[in-house]
């Protein structure tokens, strides 16, 4: 009897997700500069060599910002 909620399939389908995920990012083109945000990491003291990281760093700072950016359209849109 498996006590493990998740089997072994469901494992290896989030492995290969996240491995197709990670693979993606390194033909992603940034629209932050990968420059710009090892700078960033470098001054809190984070280095990395893996540029699929670096990259992970910037789609997460994209989302942060789109969706502070339509946050305030639709603020602003209920406020006129």
């Amino acid at each position: 009897m498996n006590h493990n909620p998740q089997s072994s399939d469901g494992k290896h389908d989030d492995d290969s997700a996240l491995s197709d995920f990670l693979a993606s990012l390194m033909d992603y083109t940034p629209t932050i500069p990968d420059g710009l945000v090892e700078h960033y990491l470098s001054k809190s003291g984070f280095q990395s060599p893996d540029v699929r990281l670096i990259r992970f760093v910037v789609v997460a700072t994209q989302k942060f910002v789109a969706e502070v950016a339509s946050d305030a359209l639709m603020y602003g849109t209920r406020t006129c």
